[in-house]
């Protein structure tokens, strides 16, 4: 063969090289191509079944992740109420689907911390509410009541009773939003031979006529309220006095009258849902003072 045949076949065979190397699908250093579709967009899944919400899914984005969260509803058991990502947003490699499940019964979390409650609540597809309540014989954070009761079924929110330290509160220490027909103060006092250095005096000045009357802002955030109402072991030995406390929309509470000098009265009051708590106290001297001695607001039922 000559020079200019052999120049031919050389040519050829190199032809039929770069031939091969384009039909390869190479990037041109030897590498494979992945031609997967990675702009996939997330579907419409709502209101779908769970099977019809992963056929749907699947058909756009064949290889992705597929998680399905519960949660209790009225409708169809099995119907898709929720999806991540949103409809039209980058499909990524995980969906999320949250997919109707039928009533289930009430777990029992009473004694566990509130974190572990809730989390076994709302795994089980229930709202949860914290109700905080004085309990100082656990501790802090813990459930020591639930409502509704362990077991029951058709329920949808669940109110944890939680341990707090700080859900017992002092009137004493709380700003009054209103006072007529004398003053009112933070005072140490004895009633009944027992100190209280944590009392609420309603007094009545030289030029005020009764009743004397105190208002509170409570928020609706407590559920009792309990006191000694007592005269001071200091005050003159006819004294009489008064206690009348009312809500904000004039309901009566409780009304304890005639109160003598050693015999005090200790009072235990529902305040559940109170907005705002009025004290009215009256007393028999001119100058004379209702006490209330350890004058506590809690949560505890």
């Amino acid at each position: 063969m000559n020079r200019f045949g052999g120049n031919m076949v050389l040519a050829a065979l190199l032809s039929v090289v770069l031939v091969v190397a384009g039909c390869s699908g190479g990037d041109g250093d030897g590498t494979k191509v992945d031609k997967r579709d990675d702009s996939a967009t997330m579907p419409s899944v709502i209101d779908m079944d769970e099977d019809e919400a992963r056929e749907a899914i699947l058909e756009v984005a064949p290889n992705v992740q597929i998680k399905v969260e519960t949660r209790q509803d009225s409708g169809d058991e099995g119907r898709v109420l929720d999806q991540e990502p949103s409809v039209g947003d980058d499909i990524g490699s995980k969906v999320t689907l949250t997919v109707a499940v039928g009533s289930l019964p009430v777990p029992d979390v009473v004694g566990e911390s509130i974190g572990d409650a809730t989390k076994a609540l709302e795994d089980a597809g229930f709202e949860v509410e914290e109700n905080p309540v004085s309990d100082p014989s656990v501790q802090d954070g813990t459930v020591v009541g639930q409502t509704p009761a362990a077991g029951a079924m058709n329920e949808a929110t669940v109110v944890l009773d939680v341990a707090r330290a700080d859900a017992v509160q002092s009137l004493a220490e709380l700003e009054p939003v209103e006072v007529d027909g004398g003053g009112v103060d933070a005072v140490d006092v004895v009633i009944n031979t027992e100190p209280y250095p944590q009392a609420l005096e309603l007094s009545r000045g030289p030029y005020e006529s009764n009743p004397m009357m105190v208002s509170y802002n409570l928020g609706r955030k407590y559920q009792t309220f309990e006191a000694l109402v007592g005269v001071s072991d200091e005050a003159p030995a006819d004294t009489l006095i008064s206690i009348q406390l009312k809500a904000e929309d004039g309901r009566i509470l409780i009304s304890e009258t005639d109160i003598k000098l050693g015999q005090p009265v200790e009072i235990k009051v529902d305040v559940s849902g109170v907005l705002r708590l009025t004290l009215i106290g009256t007393t028999t001297h001119s100058e004379g003072s209702v006490f209330l001695g350890n004058p506590y607001l809690s949560n505890a039922r």
